[in-house]
């Protein structure tokens, strides 16, 4: 889940536990499958249930760390999440990290964010972002030192059969994808014609110039919202950007490399 919208069927760990789980993300299709049934190569993982959560389980490598259990959930929207007490023991040097917000069955979360250029899963190095989440939040809560949700696993196909005892992955489509980042620091959400501004990532640009959750633009560089570049609070370091406010008012805003 990564947004607001309604769930229609959750597929839980009674009906998963007995078969292979397939998503193919790039298809846009998942299949059930017999447990020990390996329909396409990769890179292969331990995988297993966990015995009280019936969560899916797996690990992964922080500098010279291995980090386990990690939950693996295609229900999170964001790539990797590891818990604060984690992140500080593990965490290497010279990372920047900001704020961020993302959604999960529990509401809107707000997490450390930063970027790692090489997290180690299995045989894979990739570039991810990686979101800290509170020591009281799910994934301690569940005894696990963070997650791989969605943000990663979409990037590539991936087969789930903990009876047999891996996870594997194969390059998908998007799997050499960079990290988008933020160079405005304003999330903003569409209604109806309008931007609302709903966090304000700290240390960015729009941190330091006084911007506010809530406010409402109407127009950037002078264009309409419904014709506006989507790609603005993400464009190129240095680039300044027009904003009209829906209450008239014009402000400027320089996009930065923060984090």
């Amino acid at each position: 889940m990564t947004g607001s919208a309604p769930i229609d069927l959750f597929v839980g760990s009674d009906l998963l536990a007995g078969h292979a789980l397939e998503i193919d993300y790039d298809a846009q299709r998942f299949r059930l499958l017999p447990s020990g049934r390996l329909p396409f190569r990769g890179v292969t993982l331990p995988l297993r249930l966990a015995d009280r959560s019936g969560l899916y389980v797996s690990e992964l490598d922080l500098g010279d760390r291995n980090l386990r259990p990690v939950i693996v959930d295609t229900g999170d929207g964001g790539m990797v999440s590891l818990t604060r007490s984690v992140w500080r023991a593990s965490a290497p040097g010279a990372v920047r990290t900001t704020t961020a917000i993302a959604w999960g069955l529990g509401g809107v979360v707000e997490s450390e964010v930063a970027v790692l250029p090489a997290l180690r899963i299995g045989g894979l190095a990739a570039e991810v972002e990686l979101r800290v989440e509170p020591d009281t939040g799910f994934s301690a809560r569940k005894g696990a030192a963070g997650r791989i949700g969605g943000g990663l696993l979409r990037r590539h196909r991936v087969l789930l059969d903990p009876r047999a005892g891996r996870m594997v992955l194969a390059s998908g489509a998007r799997a050499d994808w960079p990290v988008t980042r933020s160079t405005s620091g304003l999330m903003v959400a569409t209604e109806a014609n309008r931007l609302r501004v709903l966090h304000v990532m700290r240390g960015s640009p729009a941190a330091t110039s006084g911007w506010r959750a809530g406010t409402l633009i109407c127009a950037v560089d002078g264009a309409a919202i419904a014709t506006a570049a989507r790609d603005w609070a993400t464009g190129t370091p240095g680039r300044r950007i027009r904003l009209t406010l829906c209450d008239g008012a014009e402000r400027t805003l320089t996009l930065a490399s923060f984090y």
